[in-house]
């Protein structure tokens, strides 16, 4: 992941210069994320072994099993409606792995408008808040990913909450999206609360504090052109003044 987020580093200026912010996260999104995504993988693991242990979960288990072989040789289109299937027939911690399977397979199929429906359903069925929150996370990715921006930021102001599991993720993803948008107030505000948390990650802290440093220069861009402006209008009337003076 540390290499991922060196090449971020380097890339970032080119593309925020072009105002292409969301294609940025739109690229590395899934790599800012990943250690996330490995612990609701693991809580979701725990949750299916316990169940094992108990005998209760058996016939979802090799059901289960049955659907991975399935996908393994499936198209892009069909793992979706594999998973689906699944989500639909499975229970208990299966059926929100499934769950968050489909989603993921929907966003890969640019169906964002699906995956947020689908994700909004693991996040109700889900009994565990670090579930539930990564999914409403997701869903939240999926709507900027549909340009819902305002539907994504209501959803990602809910989870950046001081003590929410997805908190730090959804400040990113919430600057991002001001930043987007052109509100880079709003966008600073959130890289600086994120500098300003000594438990934030350090590499999300390394990104906001990169992010800060290019609105300052696109500041004092803005506030240096007008003024090399004016002086070439000044220069300009001179010389107009000088040649009517000579005729």
């Amino acid at each position: 992941m540390s290499d991922n987020s060196d090449s971020i580093i380097r890339e970032v200026d080119e593309e925020f210069r072009r105002d292409q912010m969301m294609a940025l996260w739109k690229r590395y999104g899934a790599s800012f994320v990943s250690a996330t995504a490995l612990v609701i993988v693991l809580v979701v693991a725990w949750q299916l072994w316990s169940g094992w242990k108990e005998g209760k979960l058996r016939d979802n288990a090799e059901a289960y099993v049955v659907m991975e072989d399935r996908v393994s040789t499936a198209s892009a289109a069909d793992a979706s409606r594999i998973y689906g299937d699944g989500f639909a027939e499975m229970e208990g911690s299966y059926r929100v792995l499934a769950g968050l399977h489909e989603a993921g397979a929907l966003m890969n199929a640019g169906d964002h408008e699906k995956a947020i429906q689908i994700y909004d359903q693991v996040a109700q069925l889900a009994g565990d808040r670090r579930i539930m929150a990564f999914a409403a996370y997701m869903a939240a990715s999926a709507e900027s990913a549909a340009g819902l921006n305002d539907a994504a930021i209501a959803r990602l102001q809910a989870l950046s909450v001081p003590g929410a599991p997805m908190q730090y993720n959804a400040m990113e993803l919430l600057a991002a999206l001001h930043a987007a948008s052109g509100d880079r107030e709003s966008a600073r505000a959130e890289f600086e609360a994120i500098l300003d948390d000594p438990n934030a990650p350090r590499g999300m802290m390394a990104r906001a504090q990169d992010m800060i440093a290019l609105f300052d220069q696109e500041a004092q861009l803005a506030n240096t052109q007008p003024v090399a402006t004016d002086v070439e209008d000044k220069s300009a009337a001179e010389k107009h003044e000088e040649e009517g003076a000579q005729q």
